[in-house]
């Protein structure tokens, strides 16, 4: 019995794979994404801090004044657009300083290592504490008479991109979450059809080499035998058993031609469809059954024909010549002796009915597919792979012919093919 080959343990590392590079390229590119964003915060954020000290350090030689040698300036001091007070407190540091360079007034928390004056710039200090310094110098009259020198740490602003980084990563990882899901359930909905498809060619391969073992075997057994006693043999007998042995490749090569054409028909090509002509199908289907005549005679079936005047179809003449020859074939195939088999055509539908063994709505649903008969050993006994119904099937679907099955179990079978779209 062939059965079908179950394949899961193959295609699990496959998903396992694709699975591990999809999510491998997700967290690369959320990584990106994530460090993109930090960055792009930290350099505005940088940005802010550096605006930030140079409106300090304006607003400080503007309003510092000299009262009685000393310099007063407000601790609370608003920044330029902003409804915010620059606050003197343990992560800033405002210095005034002598034309000399030595410190005169100082407030804020804020430890600032010794620099040369400079007007006008920006400076980064890394001990005691990292911190952003900004010097510019105070003029009166255009004469300078002092430097204003503001410093703010960069604390406060790591704590706040390490929340917004520790935001960013929760963000990314429930994201990253979520498509890892995403990513195992479409895997598996990706891969579902090549398991199918894997399981039905495992199937087909199987049916293949168990149709084909019987004839081989056969075929070998009688060639062997014949090698052997050829001389011994009377001519008849001989005569004969070379009639089997051609008989045999003939069924066989039939096999192959059917399979290489029911192939085409599964993977949806056209088999050498070519420029489709119209020809008239009477004398077609007229034909079929004639040649039919001797096997159904053979078997002891009534095989019937009634069909009048000229039906011109648009369709290739072989493949109406297949179509009909396999439904008839398998209504011989199932039919007693004693049975009848009628073929009609009249209003673009054909019909094949017989009183053979009939299908139950189990058998009905399964008789498209190859291989497949609903009396094995009667059927095989009696000839056949059990492909006909199949090519049937495809050949119909190619020329979008309609068919339609009616069949209880014994009472016989009614194939209908309706060729309205032709």
């Amino acid at each position: 019995m062939v059965g079908v080959i179950d394949c899961s343990m193959n295609i699990e590392p496959a998903r396992w794979r694709i699975f591990r590079l999809q999510t491998l390229a997700f967290t690369l590119l959320l990584g990106l994404l994530i460090a993109w964003s930090y960055f792009l915060q930290r350099n505005q954020l940088l940005l802010e801090l550096q605006e930030d000290l140079r409106t300090v350090a304006r607003h400080l030689t503007f309003s510092v004044e000299h009262k009685d040698g000393k310099l007063e300036f407000d601790e609370s001091i608003y920044l330029a657009n902003r409804s915010e007070r620059f606050q003197l407190g343990a992560d800033t540091a405002v210095q005034w300083l002598d034309l000399q360079g030595r410190v005169v007034r100082s407030r804020g928390g804020l430890a600032v290592e010794a620099r040369p004056l400079q007007d006008d710039v920006l400076e980064y200090q890394q001990k005691p504490v990292a911190a952003y310094l900004y010097t510019l110098q105070a003029k009166t009259s255009r004469q300078p008479y002092g430097y204003a020198r503001v410093a703010m740490s960069l604390g406060p602003l790591e704590q706040k991109l390490n929340r917004s980084l520790g935001s960013l990563i929760f963000i990314g990882s429930m994201l990253l979450v979520g498509s890892s899901w995403v990513s195992w359930w479409w895997t598996g909905r990706a891969l579902r059809p090549i398991v199918e498809a894997y399981q039905e060619l495992s199937t087909f391969s199987g049916s293949v080499a168990h149709e084909l073992r019987s004839p081989l075997t056969a075929m070998q057994l009688n060639s062997e035998s014949l090698c052997r006693r050829w001389r011994e043999l009377p001519p008849e007998e001989l005569e004969l058993a070379l009639q089997e042995l051609s008989q045999t490749s003939i069924e066989m090569s039939r096999m192959v031609d059917d399979l290489l054409f029911l192939a085409q028909l599964r993977r949806n090509l056209n088999p050498a469809l070519g420029n489709v002509g119209t020809v008239d199908a009477m004398p077609i289907f007229a034909e079929i059954v004639a040649s039919l005549q001797g096997l159904a005679a053979k078997r002891q079936v009534s095989l019937s024909w009634q069909g009048d005047g000229t039906a011109m179809l648009g369709m290739e003449e072989r493949h109406l010549k297949m179509m009909l020859r396999n439904l008839v074939e398998n209504a011989l195939q199932y039919t007693e002796a004693g049975g009848r088999i009628e073929v009609e055509f009249s209003g673009r539908q054909l019909l094949v009915r017989d009183t053979g063994i009939g299908m139950s709505s189990d058998e009905l649903a399964r008789m498209c597919e190859p291989f497949w008969r609903a009396e094995k050993s009667r059927a095989r006994h009696l000839g056949g792979a059990g492909l006909g119904l199949a090519i049937v099937s495809g050949l119909a679907n190619l020329h979008r012919i309609d068919l339609q099955v009616e069949s209880r179990p014994g009472e016989g079978s009614c194939f209908r093919l309706g060729f309205s779209g032709l």
